[in-house]
């Protein structure tokens, strides 16, 4: 149960830091703030639940057999669960500034683009992190995933809102930062992306074994 827990409250704050910050006027320095939660909060969970935080993610490990049939389901339902809990008290918190801003919409092809190759970059590196055999290897894994996550939302963020997780995605529909209608393409996207990274670790991790 911890786990689970521990997903939650990951990406509770991630979420909610996320949705703030795209409504509060920080502009360039939104990225760095979600870099930075995303950091912070797998720092408090790395050795709980290995900080995922993110659905996409969980799949890629899934795939890999770091993550058990078991736990995934669990993992995605607090992760969504969080983040659907997280956007609502953000725009509660937000109504105090005005109006709920209308949804950004995006065109289909570049945004679909951009959540792939963003959440490609973000897993690719996760599964090598976690790849390293022990705890004190992967120790830099939170500063990998928040630099991370914070490079590829300054790079594609203008250009699909910068999401790369399903779970962000549900997340800023229901604080109406980008359509319902929309929401097909960052689940394709980063699910695919997802799929795209384990491969391609995989394929490598076999080339250098050889």
């Amino acid at each position: 149960m911890k786990k689970y827990v521990a997903e939650f409250i990951g990406t509770f704050f991630l979420v909610l830091v996320l949705v703030l910050v795209t409504n509060n006027g920080m502009g360039a320095l939104a990225p760095l703030a979600i870099g930075g939660a995303m950091a912070a909060m797998a720092y408090t969970a790395r050795l709980i639940s290995g900080a995922h935080f993110n659905p996409a993610v969980s799949l890629a490990l899934l795939l890999q057999g770091k993550l058990s049939r078991f736990d995934f389901p669990y993992y995605v339902v607090a992760q969504l669960l969080a983040a659907v809990m997280a956007a609502l008290l953000a725009a509660f918190l937000l109504s105090s500034m005005g109006p709920s801003p209308e949804p950004r919409s995006h065109d289909a092809l570049p945004a679909l683009l951009a959540e792939f190759f963003g959440a490609f970059a973000l897993i690719y590196v996760v599964l090598n992190v976690t790849a390293a055999q022990s705890v004190e290897d992967q120790s830099h894994y939170p500063l990998a995933t928040g630099i991370s996550l914070m490079t590829v939302t300054y790079a594609l963020g203008g250009i699909s809102g910068g999401v790369f997780n399903p779970a962000v995605a549900v997340g800023m529909a229901v604080s109406h930062l980008l359509g319902w209608e929309d929401l097909w393409m960052y689940l394709l996207g980063t699910l695919l992306a997802a799929a795209a990274a384990t491969s391609v670790f995989q394929a490598l991790k076999r080339i250098a074994v050889e």
